[in-house]
């Protein structure tokens, strides 16, 4: 209710009837003297701000966006569920209880806390020549050598802190090295792909089985289903019979998914049946023909 408030209050001079509106039937006040416009203007508490629930929501958010990467990078359509990410067991504490919206927002079936990463991936380390080359000069070699003999993963994470370094011999000194001057790279094991920003890092489970393949066809044509919906013009609300025809593995898909198809387009029923008005398409390389009917 607060937050309804006050962005009325925010929006009233850019949108001034529906704000007016909106604001008379969240308060209830209709008089003139009670209009939108003359209420008080919001004014920020920072007093009120829970800086550490941002800073949980600005690793989720980061989680998110590197775990879409990896699926956009992998050709893994968002419709297409898949069974896990992996990502550091140092954040369960801090962002455990919202694992769901990772969960949601990459649509995975669950999202696991590791304490060890090494089963899953690997770090390379190589130096960035840009910024090494003018601090080792000739024995920028050396430094690259010192990187492979190091241990990989203790670097990388002792890079990712704010203002980390390590220590390091090169040709024979010791040297401070800081992130800006190594080049991490993450390589993950076979049926596994990763991300990784600023120390954070997601490790998502690439393997689409039949199963996770059944489903991500029973939303793509779930999908399909409501782009005609809105290309016949339906109301939000009309309910529909569903005629298709196509691939065997749709309809043993529909065997499974009936009742989710049906609940998710508002259809009464599902026939496979050939119609003359029908055209071709295409879910997830399967060819297929759907026309639907309005239920009066």
């Amino acid at each position: 209710y607060r937050v309804l408030l006050d962005v009325v209050k925010l929006a009233q001079p850019f949108a001034p009837f529906i704000t007016e509106e909106i604001y008379e039937n969240l308060t209830g006040l209709t008089g003139i003297s009670d209009a939108v416009q003359l209420a008080e203007w919001p004014i920020a508490d920072s007093a009120e701000r829970d800086l550490a629930l941002e800073e949980r929501m600005d690793i989720v958010r980061q989680m998110v966006s590197l775990g879409r990467g990896v699926r956009e990078k992998e050709r893994l359509k968002v419709r297409q569920p898949l069974s896990s990410v992996l990502v550091d067991g140092k954040y369960e504490a801090q962002i455990g209880p919202m694992a769901g919206l990772i969960e949601e927002e990459l649509n995975i079936k669950e999202v696991f806390f590791l304490a060890d990463t090494s089963e899953y991936m690997d770090y390379m380390l190589k130096p960035n020549f840009k910024a090494a080359g003018p601090v080792f000069g000739k024995d920028v070699k050396a430094f690259g050598a010192a990187l492979a003999d190091a241990d990989a993963s203790y670097i990388a994470a002792a890079l990712s802190l704010e203002g980390g370094t390590v220590t390091l011999n090169v040709a024979g000194k010791d040297a401070e090295i800081g992130a800006d001057l190594v080049d991490i790279r993450v390589n993950a094991k076979e049926g596994y792909a990763v991300a990784m920003e600023g120390g954070v890092f997601v490790i998502v489970d690439t393997t689409v089985t039949e199963g996770l393949a059944t489903e991500g066809l029973a939303r793509e044509f779930v999908s399909k289903v409501q782009q005609l919906r809105k290309q016949n013009d339906f109301e939000m609300m009309d309910r529909i019979k569903i005629f298709y025809d196509g691939a065997d593995e749709i309809s043993s898909m529909l065997d499974e998914y009936r009742d989710y198809v049906k609940q998710e387009t508002l259809a009464d029923e599902i026939v496979r049946m050939k119609r003359p008005e029908q055209e071709a398409a295409e879910l997830n390389g399967l060819g297929v023909s759907i026309v639907l009917d309005k239920v009066f």
